[in-house]
């Protein structure tokens, strides 16, 4: 399962999930609240 349930997201709605391509690489997660853009 590539895509998060949206339960699993809702108690993060400050963190930005980006699935690598890989499967067996490891997910970053962006800070929303703390990131400078």
């Amino acid at each position: 399962q590539m895509t998060p349930a949206p339960e699993a997201v809702k108690p993060f709605p400050h963190l930005l999930i980006v699935q690598p391509l890989k499967p067996e690489a490891q997910p970053y997660y962006f800070n929303l609240d703390t990131a400078a853009f």
